[in-house]
């Protein structure tokens, strides 16, 4: 969730967690110019969103969190009938809102750990480079209990995001910058109530997917009592075979300088 409220030419300002739990941080102007580039497009569309997502079933309505100016958007409109971006700052929601229209994307202005959608709304939820822009784990956390609610059962969590280093938090100097632990990640979103849990580092990142107990589950689970949610490979989770994250061929390499 990356949004301005307020833009200068060296940053801008973000808000987070709500009216009851606000946060403010910046983003440097190298990060916004950054995330803008055709460089950084390129790369997404030729290498890091078809790494994330391969062998997920998206579905036909599909919930992108954090959009910030579109890069990632711009991409997933091809994959999907209908598709929803929620924006927590209002500018930069109406800015992308206008540029999209007519373009089948439903943009909304709203926060990730409070989600004004019903319950089991979206047949995927999808999370690119964003997770890090969160400012505390707390909140991390909130979203993503929030993603498992708007999610149907049986459908999918996925994404990739950054691993912490100092070429990352270089990047993000004065910035909102919360790595996520890619070896503590599948437990929390165990802790959220996701099964079918897979988290798989590339090179200088990581992707992940994570399942919402399926109805037939639910009912299994009411009769036993409890949850099994086994960790498992990308390669037993996934609809399609996968490579290994580190073959050459399909890992994303390490950019010298790494946005998101």
């Amino acid at each position: 969730m990356r949004a301005s409220l307020a833009r200068s030419s060296s940053s801008v300002s973000f808000v987070f967690g709500g009216e009851d739990h606000r946060t403010k941080h910046s983003m440097n102007w190298f990060h916004q110019q950054v995330c803008r580039s055709g460089r950084w497009r390129c790369r997404l569309e030729r290498e890091l969103l078809p790494w994330a997502l391969k062998g997920v079933e998206l579905g036909d309505d599909v919930l992108e969190i954090g959009p910030g100016p579109g890069a990632t958007t711009d991409l997933l409109r091809g994959r999907t009938k209908r598709l929803t971006a929620l924006e927590v700052d209002a500018t930069a929601a109406a800015a992308l809102q206008k540029r999209l229209n007519n373009l089948g994307v439903c943009v909304v202005h709203g926060d990730g750990a409070a989600m004004p959608f019903p319950d089991s709304s979206f047949s995927a939820v999808v999370s690119l480079t964003m997770l890090h822009h969160i400012p505390t784990t707390a909140l991390q956390d909130r979203l993503l209990a929030e993603v498992r609610r708007v999610l149907r059962p049986g459908a999918v969590f996925a994404g990739f995001d950054g691993v912490g280093s100092f070429l990352f938090r270089l990047v993000h100097l004065g910035d909102i910058y919360t790595p996520v632990d890619p070896d503590t990640f599948a437990g929390r979103l165990e802790a959220a109530g996701f099964t079918e849990v897979a988290v798989e580092r590339g090179r200088g990142r990581f992707r992940f997917r994570a399942t919402r107990l399926r109805l037939s589950s639910m009912a299994d689970v009411r009769g036993a009592g409890s949850v099994s949610r086994d960790v498992r490979p990308f390669s037993s989770v996934a609809s399609k075979p996968t490579s290994p994250v580190g073959a050459k061929d399909n890992s994303p390499g390490q950019a010298k300088r790494r946005p998101g």
